[in-house]
């Protein structure tokens, strides 16, 4: 899959872990991981097992998205993080 969605401006990765007090967990936005556009067609690439997904609002994401990218708008995160997957990194992208 090669990324052609023009200007994203924020990608962060969250690591899942089913320990809900991991260490590695960020308890903090400013600890959490960013990763480049470049970074993120890199992993994509490799094969890696990446869940991609777009925190826009539905208009947005239906103009245009991230192929395979869930949408879960910003608002609604926290009431639906039983949707995100518990078995791969997930990146959250907004433009």
């Amino acid at each position: 899959m090669k990324i052609t969605l023009g200007a994203i401006v924020l990608l962060v990765v969250l690591s899942c872990s089913s320990d809900p007090v991991s260490p590695d967990i960020p308890q903090d936005i400013t600890e959490v991981p960013r990763v480049t556009v470049e970074q993120l067609q890199a992993r994509l690439d490799a094969g890696e097992a990446i869940a991609i997904v777009d925190v826009r609002l539905a208009a947005a994401y239906d103009q245009e998205h991230i192929p395979g990218a869930l949408n879960i708008p910003s608002s609604e995160v926290t009431s639906r993080l039983d949707e995100f997957p518990q078995d791969r990194d997930i990146i959250l992208y907004c433009t």
